[in-house]
C-alpha cells in the first residue's frame, strides 16, 4: 500500500535544507517533523501504511488522500469506478499482476485518510458495486459499422461534390447568359435613341411645308386679295 498526503503549505512554514551532490543542489523539505516532497507547487507526504497516527495539526493541512493498493483476484471483485457523493470519494479498480499473481490495483482519491481507507475496505469486503462498471456488455458502433459509415460519408462527400460542380457550370452559364443579355439591351437602347431621333427628324419635315404655305397665304391676305383656303 502507498498512500500519497497532499498538504496545503506555504513555503514559508516548511523546513527547508538544502545540500549538494555531484555538483547539483538539492532541497530536503520537512514540516513537524515528516519528511516531504514538492512537485509543481504542491507538497506531498508519503507513507506505507494509512493506520499509521499523524498529528492532528498536520492532518488539518491535508487536502487530499490518494491511496494505491493491490487486491487478490479472490474473491472476485468487479472492475469500474467506485464513488460516493456524500464523502467525495473515487475509486479505479483494474486488473494486475504482482510477482506474477493476478489481482486488483485499486487506487483511491478522497479527501481525507479515514475516508480513503472506509471506502477500501468497503471494496475489500464487497460491499459496494461500482457507479461505472468496466465489465458491462459493450455498447456502441463494431468496427466494421465505424468503417461503413466512414466509407458512406466519404461517397456522400464526393456526391456533394459533383454536385457542386454542377452548380458551379450552372452560375458561370447563368453570368455568361446575363452577360449577353446586358449587351443586347445596350445595343437595342442604341437603336431606340436611334429610331427616336429619326422620328423626331421626320416630324419637322412635315411641318415645314405646311409652314411655307402658311407664309404665301399671309402675303396675299396683306395686299388686299384674300384667298379661301
Amino acid at each position: 500500500m502507498a498512500v500519497s498526503l497532499y498538504l496545503k503549505l506555504e513555503e514559508v512554514e516548511v523546513e527547508v535544507e538544502e545540500y549538494h551532490e555531484k555538483g547539483r543542489a538539492y532541497k530536503n523539505y520537512r514540516y513537524m517533523g515528516e519528511t516531504l516532497q514538492h512537485d509543481n507547487g504542491v507538497f506531498r507526504h508519503e507513507m506505507y501504511e494509512a493506520q499509521r497516527p499523524l498529528d492532528p495539526k498536520f492532518e488539518k493541512k491535508v487536502f487530499k488522500v490518494v491511496i494505491r493498493d493491490w487486491l487478490p483476484h479472490r474473491p472476485v471483485r468487479e472492475q469500474g469506478v467506485y464513488t460516493d457523493t456524500q464523502t467525495k470519494v473515487e475509486a479505479e479498480l483494474t486488473y494486475a499482476s504482482r510477482s506474477g499473481a493476478d489481482g486488483y490495483e485499486v487506487v483511491i482519491t478522497a479527501s481525507s485518510v479515514a475516508t480513503a481507507s472506509e471506502f477500501l475496505r468497503q471494496i475489500r469486503a464487497g460491499e459496494i458495486r461500482p457507479t461505472r462498471s468496466y465489465e458491462d456488455p459493450q455498447g456502441g458502433p463494431s468496427y466494421a459499422e465505424l468503417a461503413a459509415e466512414i466509407q458512406g460519408l466519404r461517397d456522400r462527400s464526393v456526391g456533394l461534390g459533383n454536385q457542386l460542380d454542377i452548380y458551379k457550370g450552372y452560375y458561370r452559364e447563368t453570368v455568361g447568359r446575363l452577360s449577353t443579355m446586358s449587351a443586347e439591351n445596350i445595343a437595342l437602347h442604341r437603336q431606340l435613341d436611334a429610331a427616336q431621333t429619326r422620328i423626331a427628324e421626320l416630324e419637322g419635315q412635315e411641318d415645314e411645308p405646311m409652314s411655307w404655305w402658311r407664309r404665301i397665304l399671309d402675303a396675299i391676305n396683306s395686299i388686299g386679295a384674300p384667298l379661301e383656303h
